[in-house]
């Protein structure tokens, strides 16, 4: 048992990186890593340097990997979704673990990015990403049982957030249902307030969300109190796929997972007080552009484009993205910046697989296409783009219907479910900066082989010859796209760069391509973090322990050397996670012939036994496996607080 226990020491000793140990393939350094611990040390050393004022807008994302590359991506991520009409940068705010490893997080003002009369959405909205696994202890119903294992029926003390009615005293102000003047309001407000709550009481929920209770209880109350905020410092991966995603789902994955960028980036919902009783969504959007709609009298898009004749058109039977016939109508907008965009919309009419009809086919109708699902693209007012999606009702999607288009730069074997992040790695991450090529099918019929004339839609023949519809449609289709394109790719590159910053590495190559190079970056970060197997490496690292392995020889290596040395790394980083996690004693279970069983959560039994679990099994184990590394630490080490590096 002796021995046994001076092995362990010695082992976890490793693990906290306080020795060099020597494994098969060479000597492989273990050293500590940042952990959440570590971030909300750092953010809360850092907020009592912002003025009281400010700290109530005040939010952190943690750059988890400390790469400054990554931090670029940050500030993307959140001018992305920004309503403001200029790009900010988040201020990076760095500091060491006591062992020296970066801890790197990016400090922002909620108000850069959201105007006035949107800031106190993104206040709330913010708090969605309340339920980052990085710094909570999420307890689902079907978890519930194995939580009362683990900590039995005791209390936990807690932040707690809800919505009150308050009574506020206000300047005097006329209410506009009955014209008097009233000096006082009743408005909800989100108050938080620290609560006990006793698990075996909890119920009618989706997810209890607890601070993870390896944080330091004083340093979390203390950063959500003066941030007014239990969210007010978040890892970068999980609010980039919060942010930048549109699918929403229900259920505990809409509360972890749920897609908040339309409602960040403000692509609305028509609503009747605002927009009229007979506006859709896509009539909504169009009149927060900036274009002078009046659904309830008739003045729709199509009906003002046509009278101001400024749009263009394409239409070709096979589309590269969804491999059917497709018509493309860009126009202007009165958003973006002048002398830094040109205000361009565009947005893709498609069809059903099965509505392979002639008098459907855009082609046939080049007036009045009739569509199933739409995806429009425009400039932000801060020069960056957004993406939307409405059926052909002009209904808002939270994405594009499976029979109409896929993602297929989705690895398998996942769903190719295509959203607003999908539509970044189309159109910027491949290299396009935003704006594909367009074919158009009507000039190669009407062009230089002048083979064919067009008079009008299959469905209004009536219509056919009638002066107007043969000049709209020579409006409409004669125009070339390829100077906006262009200078659309250029004014976005330019918007990029400004957000990102210049990347490093060959510097003329990386700026000429800003857009592939950030965009990319973003989406394969997200994408890799989304989709690749938790495996007990990547697990170690979430934990606080990064293997550093020696850089290999140089020369060809065979495949069996390459195989041994996987291998060898595998089973060191195995062994060091058994080590970490050992059975937690405090669940043991007495079975009636005396003898004593521990229970274990499943994903974390299959990762200590070498099998990788997806991103979301590992983010609801995660709290509790953070927490009992964190007492298997604490007996080999005092860990130091993160110094602040000003």
């Amino acid at each position: 048992m002796t021995r046994l226990r001076a092995a362990l020491t010695a082992a976890l000793a490793a693990a906290l990186g306080l020795l060099l140990v020597r494994g098969q393939s060479g000597q492989v350094e273990l050293v500590t890593a940042a952990t959440p611990e570590d971030a909300l040390a750092l953010a809360w050393q850092d907020l009592q340097q912002v003025p009281l004022g400010d700290r109530p807008f005040t939010r952190y994302v943690w750059v988890t990997d400390g790469a400054d590359d990554s931090f670029r991506c940050v500030s993307l991520m959140l001018n992305d979704v920004s309503r403001a009409g200029s790009i900010r940068r988040p201020v990076p705010v760095e500091g060491k673990t006591a062992s020296g490893s970066r801890v790197l997080l990016a400090r922002f003002d909620l108000r850069w990015y959201a105007t006035e009369k949107h800031a106190r959405q993104w206040l709330d909205l913010w708090e969605e990403l309340r339920h980052d696994p990085a710094f909570s202890l999420l307890v689902s119903r079907s978890t519930l049982q194995l939580a009362r294992a683990l900590y039995g029926d005791e209390v936990v003390k807690a932040w707690v957030t809800r919505v009150e009615e308050q009574i506020i005293d206000c300047p005097p102000y006329v209410h506009p249902a009955d014209g008097k003047v009233y000096e006082r309001r009743r408005v909800k407000e989100l108050v938080r307030k620290v609560e006990f709550v006793k698990l075996s009481e909890v119920k009618d929920f989706e997810v209890l969300r607890l601070p993870s209770p390896r944080l330091d209880a004083k340093t979390y109350l203390d950063l959500s109190r003066h941030a007014g905020s239990d969210a007010a410092v978040v890892s970068d991966l999980y609010a980039g796929l919060r942010l930048l995603h549109t699918i929403r789902d229900d259920g505990l994955y809409a509360q972890l997972y749920g897609g908040l960028y339309y409602d960040f980036a403000g692509i609305p919902r028509a609503d009747p007080r605002v927009h009229g009783d007979k506006a859709t969504d896509e009539d909504a959007l169009y009149l927060e552009l900036g274009l002078a709609l009046d659904p309830d009298k008739g003045v729709t898009a199509p009906v003002l484009l046509s009278k101001l004749r400024g749009d263009r058109r394409v239409a070709m039977t096979r589309s590269n993205v969804t491999g059917g016939p497709r018509m493309v109508e860009m126009f202007r907008t009165q958003v973006g910046p002048v002398g830094e965009t040109q205000g361009v919309i565009s947005v893709s009419h498609d069809l059903r697989q099965k509505n392979i009809d002639l008098r459907l086919h855009p082609l046939a109708n080049l007036l009045r296409f009739r569509d199933d699902a739409r995806e429009i693209i425009f400039e932000g007012p801060n020069g960056l783009h957004r993406y939307a999606m409405h059926n052909g009702q002009g209904q808002r999607q939270d994405e594009v219907p499976a029979d109409i288009a896929n993602d297929r730069t989705i690895p398998a074997p996942h769903p190719p479910r295509l959203d607003s992040l999908s539509c970044k790695a189309c159109h910027e991450a491949r290299g396009d900066d935003g704006w594909i090529e367009l074919t158009n099918d009507v000039t190669r019929l009407v062009g230089a082989y002048k083979r064919l004339d067009i008079f009008g839609d299959l469905d209004a023949r009536d219509k056919a010859l009638d002066q107007d519809t043969l000049e709209r449609l020579h409006t409409l289709y004669s125009g070339d796209l390829g100077r906006a394109l262009q200078q659309g790719r250029d004014d976005y590159a330019r918007a990029v760069l400004q957000a990102t910053g210049p990347w490093p590495g060959a510097a003329e190559k990386a700026q000429a391509n800003v857009v592939k190079v950030a965009v990319g970056h973003l989406v394969n970060n997200l994408r890799r973090h989304r989709y690749e197997l938790v495996t007990p490496e990547t697990a170690l690292k979430s934990l606080g322990v990064q293997l550093n392995w020696p850089a290999p020889a140089a020369g060809p290596h065979s495949p069996a050397t390459e195989a041994r040395d996987k291998k060898a790394r595998d089973d060191r980083a195995l062994k060091l996670l058994n080590e970490l996690l050992p059975p937690d004693d405090r669940a043991a279970v007495t079975l009636p012939d005396g003898r004593k069983i521990v229970p274990e959560d499943p994903r974390i039994a299959l990762l200590k036994a070498g099998v990788g679990v997806s991103r979301q099994d590992w983010d609801q184990a995660f709290g509790f496996a953070y927490e009992r590394a964190g007492r298997t630490a604490a007996v080999y080490r005092n860990r130091q607080p993160v110094k602040v590096n000003n």
